[in-house]
């Protein structure tokens, strides 16, 4: 006989979720509530508590089992975790959900169910500690088409057995988690009989546009979306006016419904066609589409950080399924968000307002005004290097951009994984779609261009990781484009150009000058300069003629051939100007297959239009230090990043909040503050300290940039004599004649082994026990190929492995790095920093701290001009990130432009001078795109 729990409760309703609750119910379970609480419709349910998870294993004497299972656990050992992992589960699923949680649960299920039982899904909400976010490849159980107690009762206990699968075990051990004090709460809802489904992020994913909310739609389940299977509709929606912006309606030939013979997640779905007449339909109607944007602003307003929305229509019901956090955005973007839209209000009846039942509503109506999206906006302004490649005629075919990066090279069609052997170094791979077994030929590509899929495609998630820029839903690219051929592709606005000389590396002239602040482009009046060069060439036409005979909404042929209407550049605007240039209401635009087609309502625009000739941009003065610590600096955007060096965790305040994409950090400068010799530590059994004091320093420091900016942190590398200034250095060090080519950098470190697996585990008390998984390793002074293999074996065996977040460079500062630049960047590393201050003074032996010669070392001297670009040169071949550091770089705009030119990828700025290096940056890479478009 089980006894009574008089404090339990077992079961919450949705309107009882509080803040208060999250160690009770988690982030699943929490989100549900909020978005029931916000009146928001969600299919109805309930939640099982954390409680009840934790009654069940205490009073069924499990706890104690599990603990003594999991204590003899070689975590080391694959098959050792497996066999307790089955043992837990297989004694959960044993035991007997105590009496008193059984009824509360047996009456929760009948309230929801009414006279007959109601077909659920049954979800586990994982709890791992408080506010300690679960990761993504994490999977939390899902059981869903669940009907009866019967069933339920046994998904329940499922849930409660996942807590301790292999890759969760193994997860909550390395991460530190206490395995024996986790818990999960469970959701349980009404299984929703999707008609339409798709996504919501509050903040445009790929351009990050504040200001705009972009939503995905298909018909049939989400699994069509997420698989990438099926290219969504894209609806851009003006935040703060809930009037569109652009449309982009897919052809949709097939659609997944649920499988109601299916108990698990992994087959949920079928597939079945659609028939003709609705294949190229807008997937929602417009008040559907709306009413989601409403919802989707009460929940950003609600959590303070950009959302990404799960949501399905069932009859005509809109429901919305879950929220969580987009990734990726920094305190910066957040304060930007604050006031971007006039009202935030809904009134319920709004909200719960049926529409239509169709499956497939009509065309979107002539009349609604859907503005032709504006070729310069906040994200992408007139000087940046997005906007200027719009301007370009060459235009083949687009998609939906899915991760930015603009790319030029060989066109490689390839239909499946048996032609990957065609496949050679640099090409730019057109598919109809990817999944995971395309990894390893994907190492070889520049750029990615797929048929099929959404921005939220497993395909896209690939690029992601792999850093390859991606456009998805290109429809016909596999047959409109040629292997063989050369293009380039702006993965940050979804455009595939024909062949253009961007990819070139001719010099670029000196610049001098700056855009002032310019006013948002006007559409084209029809003015009389020199008019846009048309389109369509016989290759084009040819490759539009071998397409299959398929219906679409316009013509293929026309749609290739059809140029892109762009607009007129204005005059400048004055910076002490205070009236801004209006600007004029734009026709409506649809995309149809990843094709701008002007509407029957405008057709004087279908016609050649005429673009006029660039402004000649105004020559100014540039002062370096116009912009140092101004509240009202912009945010710039540019291709090449811009990092900073902090000397002490104190100053991460300082840390611009705008234009910053990095920072480096050198434990030499965290050791010099703690006065201290690492060896001294170890000697009084003091480490457990000195990691942690160390690590708080290194927190703070990615505190001040956030999750969306890296943090590179450089292993130590003090001389000998730098040494011996610290506390006990007399005691460990010895006196050397020449310390700055001595026992220094990677040689050291791979010997005193001890002292370094410290800084490994600072490394990993950050990332892994307090979350900034935004910081990297950087490995300096490294002589010679050999001692990188054997330091890279000792990270490893630290469990710091190179991937998606993690990434390892290195500091070039000897010429053997020069020569060997190829040999070391074969063993694998992610990134290289120029030293160039270390590496001038090695390369023409001169003191770089000398201000007289500092100059010479830096601007005009062709060896390290030479050094400079092999090294350049062999990081691009191998595909890897690349920077440089040194003293008043960024004063010098000709180096700037000699560093775009040959691929640079992070410029290092002294941290006053982070903005006027993104203006300079700026300038040179708008020009470098003009002169070469």
């Amino acid at each position: 006989m089980y006894p009574m729990n008089n404090n339990l409760k077992v079961i919450y309703q949705f309107n009882e979720v509080s803040g208060r609750d999250y160690m009770k119910l988690g982030d699943k379970s929490m989100s549900i509530g909020a978005i029931y609480n916000l009146s928001i419709p969600t299919p109805p349910g309930f939640i099982i508590s954390a409680d009840a998870y934790n009654f069940f294993i205490d009073i069924t004497n499990l706890k104690e089992q599990i603990k003594d299972l999991l204590e003899k656990t070689d975590f080391d050992d694959e098959n050792s975790i497996q066999e307790v992992s089955s043992r837990i589960e297989d004694s959960i699923m044993k035991s007997e959900i105590p009496p008193q949680a059984e009824r509360e649960i047996a009456r929760a299920y009948s309230k929801l169910s009414g006279f007959s039982d109601s077909t659920v899904s049954v979800r586990s909400s994982y709890i791992f500690g408080e506010n300690v976010e679960i990761p993504d490849n994490i999977i939390q159980n899902t059981f869903i088409n669940i009907k009866g107690l019967a069933e339920l009762t046994l998904a329940i206990k499922a849930c409660w057995a996942s807590l301790f699968e292999p890759e969760v075990l193994k997860y909550r051990k390395e991460n530190n988690v206490d395995i024996v004090k986790t818990s999960t709460s469970i959701l349980i809802q009404k299984m929703v009989q999707v008609e339409a489904s798709g996504l919501m992020f509050t903040v445009s994913p790929i351009d990050r546009d504040i200001h705009t909310l972009s939503i995905q739609a298909i018909l049939g389940t989400i699994d069509g979306i997420k698989s990438g299977e099926i290219t969504p509709d894209n609806y851009h929606i003006d935040k703060k006016t809930l009037k569109f912006k652009e449309k982009e309606i897919s052809k949709q030939e097939h659609m997944f419904v649920k499988n109601h013979k299916s108990k698990s997640n992994t087959d949920e779905s079928m597939k079945v066609k659609i028939a003709s007449k609705w294949q190229e339909n807008q997937k929602i109607d417009n008040k559907n589409i709306i009413t989601l944007a409403r919802y989707g602003l009460l929940l950003e307003d609600m959590y303070k950080r950009p959302q990404a929305v799960e949501w399905s229509i069932e009859k005509g019901k809109l429901w919305v399924l879950k929220s969580l956090n987009m990734p990726s955005f920094d305190e910066n973007d957040l304060l930007n968000m604050e006031d971007n839209t006039e009202d935030k209000s809904i009134k319920a009846e709004e909200e719960t307002e049926k529409v239509s039942p169709e499956v497939a509503p009509q065309e979107v109506s002539p009349q609604e005004e859907i503005p032709l999206k504006e070729v310069a906006d906040d994200n992408n302004p007139p000087g940046s290097v997005t906007a200027a490649i719009r301007y370009d005629t060459n235009l083949l075919l687009t998609g939906s951009p899915a991760y930015p990066g603009i790319v030029y090279g060989t066109v490689k069609v390839v239909k499946d994984l048996s032609e990957q052997d065609t496949v050679e170094n640099g090409d730019i791979i057109v598919c109809e779609n990817i999944n995971d077994d395309w990894r390893e030929v994907l190492r070889k590509v520049n750029g990615l261009i797929i048929d099929k899929g959404s921005i939220d495609s497993k395909a896209v998630q690939i690029a992601k990781e792999m850093d390859i820029p991606c456009i998805v839903g290109a429809e016909i690219g596999t047959k409109v484009l040629v292997s063989g051929e050369k293009i380039f592709f702006d993965g940050s606005v979804g455009r595939i150009y024909k062949d253009n000389s961007i990819g070139s590396t001719n010099k670029t002239d000196t610049i001098d000058y700056k855009i002032e602040d310019v006013s948002p482009i006007k559409e084209s009046e029809g003015t009389s300069e020199k008019p846009q060069e048309t389109m369509p060439t016989e290759e084009v036409d040819k490759k539009v003629e071998n397409l299959e005979d398929e219906k679409t909404t316009v013509d293929t042929k026309e749609q290739i051939s059809e140029p892109v209407i762009e607009s007129e550049v204005p005059e400048p605007v004055p910076e002490q100007s205070p009236e801004p240039v209006p600007e004029q209401e734009a026709p409506e635009t649809i995309i149809n297959n990843g094709v701008e087609q002007a509407p029957e309502t405008a057709p004087e625009l279908a016609q050649e239009p005429e673009v006029p000739e660039p402004v000649p941009e105004q020559k100014v003065v540039i002062d370096n230090d116009s912009h140092k610590k101004s509240k009202n600096e912009k945010s710039i955007l540019t291709a090449t990043k811009v990092y900073t060096t902090i000397f002490d965790s104190k100053l991460s305040k300082e840390i611009p909040k705008t234009n910053l994409d990095g920072v480096v950090v050198y434990a030499d400068d965290l050791i010099l503050d703690l006065k201290v010799h690492p060896k001294q530590i170890l000697s009084i059994q003091k480490n457990k300290e000195y990691i942690e004091d160390i690590s708080k320093k290194v927190i703070e420091i990615c505190d001040s940039v956030t999750n969306s900016r890296n943090v590179i942190y450089t292993l130590s590398n003090f001389t000998s004599n730098e040494f011996l200034q610290l506390e006990g250095g007399v005691q460990f060090e010895i006196q050397e004649e020449n310390p700055l080519i001595g026992y220094r950098g990677t040689l050291r470190n791979i010997k005193e082994i001890e002292v370094l697996n410290m800084e490994l585990e600072i490394i990993k008390n950050v990332r892994n026990k307090h979350g900034y998984k935004n910081l990297w390793i950087m490995i300096p002074y490294v002589r010679t190929p050999e001692e990188l293999v054997e330091m890279k074996k000792i990270i490893s065996s630290q469990n710091l492995k190179r991937s998606s977040t993690f990434k390892i460079f290195i500091d070039l500062q000897v010429p053997s790095n020069i020569i060997a630049i190829d040999d070391l960047l074969d063993i694998g590393v992610d990134g290289i920093n120029i030293n160039l201050d270390e590496l001038s003074q090695m390369v023409l032996g001169i003191d770089y701290k000398n201000p007289k010669i500092q100059k010479e070392v830096i601007s005009t001297n062709s060896i390290m001009r030479k050094a400079i670009e092999s090294i350049l040169k062999s990081s691009n071949e191998h595909k890897i990130l690349n920077s440089i550091s040194g003293r008043n770089i960024s004063d010098d705009q000709e180096f700037l432009e000699f560093l775009i030119k040959h691929g640079m990828n992070i410029i290092n700025a002294e941290t006053d001078k982070v903005y006027s290096v993104k203006e300079k940056l700026a300038q040179i890479e708008r020009e470098y795109i003009l002169k070469k478009s």
